[in-house]
């Protein structure tokens, strides 16, 4: 798929795919390809319109220094990561970047890791990221914390009724974002949110996101 948009000159939406591929090659043993990637989509993105270039490839930076056990330079990347993720906004690709951040200061002996892992369990929480919070939970076990993280249900937040998906989509819609900026941090078609969409606020007798977000009880971001 990268290799089509390159071939296409899509770097600007080929960098979305980045960080994850580089992490993908590094678990393979492929360091030398693995940078590469990165410093290819680093000069094919210099100077274009492409707001995720500067956090993804902060992120896949953060991957390769992690690899080579470098962590303080590591954690600096997945900080600035999900910095210039937030700004977006991208609060689902922010919270992993604080996650990998939270890892480096763990590696690091660092005392305000557990901190900074709280930020990422508390997005995964608001965003319903069952798997990640899953994840990151097991991460602060790994280094002798207990952090506390339950998934809300529709009985605490007015989302009864919807599933899963429908609710995770409705609060990030509450949150402004629109169905393309939604789908990206989803991994999930437009087409694919519109509907879930759509059917949240039917159930929810919602007209606007302005009403998702009172129905559901404040936003993502509340």
């Amino acid at each position: 798929m990268v290799a089509g948009w390159e071939a296409r000159d899509l770097w600007p939406v080929g960098v979305r795919a980045v960080a994850a591929l580089t992490e993908a090659l590094l678990s393979d043993g492929r360091t030398r390809e693995a940078a590469e990637l990165v410093r290819r989509y680093e000069i094919r993105t210099r100077g274009m319109d492409a707001p995720l270039a500067v956090p993804a490839l902060a992120q896949a930076r953060g991957h390769l220094d992690a690899h080579g056990g470098r962590w303080e330079r590591a954690g600096a990347h997945f900080a600035e990561a999900a910095a210039a993720f937030a700004e977006l906004p991208a609060v689902y690709d922010a919270a992993q970047a604080v996650e990998q951040q939270a890892a480096c200061l763990f590696a690091l002996g660092d005392p305000g890791a557990g901190a900074v892992l709280t930020r990422a369990i508390e997005a995964y929480t608001r965003l319903e990221a069952r798997w990640d919070l899953d994840r990151a939970t097991q991460l602060g076990r790994r280094w002798g914390l207990r952090p506390a993280a339950r998934i809300r249900t529709g009985q605490d937040d007015g989302a009864e009724g919807l599933s899963a998906r429908q609710a995770q989509v409705a609060r990030l819609a509450a949150t402004g974002l629109t169905n393309q900026e939604i789908a990206r941090q989803m991994f999930l078609s437009p087409k694919t949110v519109d509907k879930h969409l759509g059917a949240a606020m039917r159930k929810l007798g919602a007209r606007s996101r302005t009403e998702l977000g009172r129905h559901l009880g404040g936003t993502p971001g509340s």
